[in-house]
C-alpha cells in the first residue's frame, strides 16, 4: 500500500502481519511460515520491520535478539527499516544501541530525512549473501 506498492512491483509478495504495537514477533512470522508450506504457494525469504514502528514504538534489545535469532533459525533475512532510526534511538525508553542492532539485522537503512536532514540516507548490509550484486540491483531498481 505505502511506497506506492515499489516492493510488489520488483516481483516480490508481501505477507503483512496485523500487530496490535506494529512490532513483529517470531510468533507473527511463524503464522506466516504456516501458510506457505509448499511449491503453489510464495516462499517467504525476509522479515521487513521499521524502528520506530509508525505507530511510534521501538524494539527493545531483547525484542530484536529474540527476532534476529527467530530469522536465523529460519533462514530468513531481517531488515530493519531504519527511516525513524534516530527518533528510535533517542528514545527515552530505547535499551539498544546502534553497533548492537547492526550485529542483530542482516541489513538496515539509516534514514535523514525523517530525521530532519535535507538530504542523506544510507543502506548497511551486514550479511555477505546481501552484498553480491548489490550495485547491480540498486542500478537496475
Amino acid at each position: 500500500m505505502h511506497e506506492a506498492g515499489a516492493v510488489e512491483a520488483t516481483g516480490h509478495k508481501v505477507n503483512v502481519a496485523h500487530t496490535e504495537d506494529g512490532k513483529l514477533t517470531p510468533k507473527h512470522i511463524q503464522s506466516i511460515l504456516d501458510q506457505h508450506t509448499d511449491e503453489h504457494m510464495v516462499k517467504p525469504r525476509l522479515v521487513f520491520i521499521s524502528d520506530s514502528t509508525e505507530l511510534g514504538t521501538i524494539y527493545t534489545k531483547k525484542e530484536l535478539q529474540t527476532l534476529s535469532a527467530f530469522c536465523k533459525s529460519h533462514d530468513l533475512f531481517l531488515f530493519l527499516d531504519g527511516a525513524r532510526l534516530g527518533s528510535a534511538l533517542c528514545a527515552k525508553d530505547n535499551d539498544l544501541t546502534l553497533p548492537e542492532l547492526s550485529k542483530l539485522v542482516d541489513i538496515f537503512y539509516i534514514g535523514g530525512t525523517k530525521n530532519g536532514a535535507l538530504l542523506g540516507e544510507a543502506i548497511v548490509i551486514n550479511n555477505d549473501k546481501l552484498k553480491e550484486n548489490f550495485r547491480y540491483h540498486l542500478k537496475q531498481r
